[in-house]
């Protein structure tokens, strides 16, 4: 089995981010659960290790989200094709798969650990997480159109959904997914005609699904919860949306604790369903804890259990405390 940590670039054009993840004592169990879906998963360009040990690791790292995502979620995934990057099937039933992310500029700081979170006026955070936020993620998203996913003949006439990431700038996890919701409806926007689902291009276009949360300590936590609870005070807090409660309540959890929420690779996923797909995706066939749809009475959402909108995790060792 190819060990994605065994070094394969010359050290200086490490990913920082790659570098930390390869050094740390505690994130063996990410590493570990990081490797087998590799293994897995194969490398059908050739180029994934270079790819995720530089300056693609956070496209890479989703990569590997994304097929976690999909495996878990009982899906058989072909290898036939190189694009789009999976197709994913559950009986008679098949959806097609694009991956992709909205980086940073490339003159840009590639750690976006949130260590490198700026402190930002209110004024400030407004604005990007309203503007700039939805701005790069439809971008990355209309980028995927041009490629046209439908003409190939393995993809006509199945559902098409976009998996989509923030990884545009430091701890792009807090960016949540209400704020999409204009950039992609109609409905909900106040110029109409140039929302992503009113792009005639986008009717091949069945849902995106945003994931905030694919993120190498969302690894640490599924790869190794028995370390983490037996060794570690290892707290999660932040901001969800619970069941059919209406608003937005705070959380904040010790992983492995018996009152801490079940966390699955579906946790913390948002489905936006396309009403003008010409496919649509058949439901129950990707899981999400949270999912937005438009009918005749306009845009509502539907939350199934516990759906963390964004989230922090710190790890607080016996000693020596470090954050993860």
């Amino acid at each position: 089995m190819i060990d994605l940590f065994d070094l394969k670039i010359q050290p200086d054009r490490a990913h920082p981010q790659f570098t930390s993840l390869r050094n740390s004592a505690i994130h063996g169990g990410a590493r570990k659960l990081i490797n087998a879906a590799f293994s897995e998963m194969g490398d059908p360009n050739g180029n994934f290790v270079p790819d995720f040990q530089g300056h693609g690791f956070h496209n890479r790292l989703f990569e590997l989200s994304c097929y976690s995502y999909l495996r878990a979620a009982g899906l058989d995934l072909s290898s036939r094709y190189e694009r789009p990057d999976f197709i994913a099937s559950r009986g008679a039933q098949s959806v097609a798969i694009e991956v992709t992310s909205a980086n940073p500029h490339t003159e840009a700081d590639q750690d976006i650990s949130i260590l490198k979170m700026e402190d930002l006026s209110e004024e400030e955070i407004h604005r990007r997480a309203n503007e700039d936020f939805p701005a790069r993620i439809s971008r990355s998203l209309r980028r995927k159109l041009r490629h046209r996913y439908q003409d190939l003949p393995h993809v006509a006439s199945k559902p098409l959904v976009l998996m989509v990431a923030p990884s545009f700038e430091a701890a792009p996890g807090v960016y949540i997914d209400e704020s999409l919701v204009p950039a992609f409806f109609p409905a909900a926007s106040e110029t109409p005609d140039t929302a992503l689902f009113a792009d005639p291009r986008a009717n091949s276009v069945s849902a995106v699904a945003y994931c905030n949360s694919f993120t190498v300590s969302k690894f640490l936590r599924l790869g190794d919860p028995d370390l983490l609870a037996n060794s570690y005070d290892t707290v999660c807090w932040g901001v969800a949306l619970i069941g059919d409660h209406p608003s937005f309540l705070e959380f904040r959890y010790n992983v492995g604790a018996e009152d801490a929420p079940p966390e699955l690779w579906s946790t913390g996923v948002t489905l936006f369903l396309n009403q003008n797909a010409a496919n649509p995706l058949p439901a129950n066939l990707l899981p999400a804890s949270s999912t937005f749809a438009c009918d005749e009475s306009g845009i509502f959402r539907t939350v199934r259990g516990f759906h963390p909108v964004t989230s922090f995790m710190f790890i607080q060792p016996l000693s020596d405390p470090a954050e993860a």
